[in-house]
């Protein structure tokens, strides 16, 4: 009767797991389809718009073919990212770790967010490193990364945060990005690496962000035998922390 009873409790287990599984794939695919709903609206209505000759007056026209080109880059990133996604999760994402310095690395991505940062209001610091600190990576990976976790703070921390990026050895290389900006409620900060999940519920695709940004970087980083953690103090800030195998 115990060997019968632990394999219907075993059975039932499995059965609630697939069940689980089911209703995050119908979540998820409910969940593209929202954010894949709102750009292809717009680019059929700015396309409708052209068509007619409603925005043939020069402004109009510029205006439109404007907003064509953000709304077709917005979804092409999503595309991208449901696809490194999809590719990470199957195990088959292409990844070609080198010996590569981080710092050199970390300082060319800072140095790409400098504008956003300016006009966001953002203090963007330089990288902060001893010297030298040689890791284990995919380059073009840790770049795509690191430029996420950026473009995070720069985009959610608030007009007059800093942020700084610090590179450092030890036993193993750690990337910190600090953002001395609102911070993350601690309710939400466990959800954060689910896909298209927001802290602020009322933020869209529209910011430019798919939503998949740190599930991806979570999926690089251990993808190279790392690990990417994320603190936040509501009203003080974010880091998050990104450790990698020393070459």
């Amino acid at each position: 009767a115990s060997t019968m009873n632990k394999m219907a409790e075993r059975v039932a287990r499995q059965i609630r797991d697939l069940e689980d599984d089911a209703e995050k794939r119908r979540q998820f695919l409910a969940d593209v389809a929202h954010e894949l709903r709102g750009p292809v609206a717009t680019i059929r209505t700015m396309a409708g718009a052209l068509a007619d000759g409603v925005a043939d007056e020069p402004d109009r026209k510029e205006r439109a073919v404007g907003s064509l080109l953000r709304t077709s880059e917005r979804l092409l990133q999503l595309v991208n990212d449901l696809v490194d996604l999809a590719k990470l999760d199957l195990k088959e994402l292409p990844i070609h770790p080198r010996k590569v310095d981080l710092r050199e690395l970390a300082a060319a991505v800072v140095e790409s967010h400098a504008a956003a940062a300016s006009q966001a209001g953002i203090t963007l610091h330089g990288v902060q490193a001893a010297g030298a600190v040689t890791a284990l990576v995919d380059p073009d990976r840790f770049s795509q990364v690191l430029d996420n976790l950026i473009d995070n703070a720069v985009c959610y921390a608030g007009s007059g945060a800093e942020v700084q990026v610090t590179v450092e050895a030890g036993e193993k290389a750690r990337v910190t990005v600090a953002d001395t900006g609102r911070g993350i409620p601690p309710a939400h900060l466990r959800r954060v690496f689910e896909p298209f999940y927001r802290v602020d519920a009322a933020r869209t695709g529209s910011d430019g962000h798919s939503g998949l940004g740190l599930r991806i970087s979570l999926g690089l980083v251990r993808a190279m035998g790392g690990e990417l953690s994320l603190t936040s103090t509501e009203g003080s800030g974010t880091t998050a922390v990104v450790t990698l195998p020393r070459a």
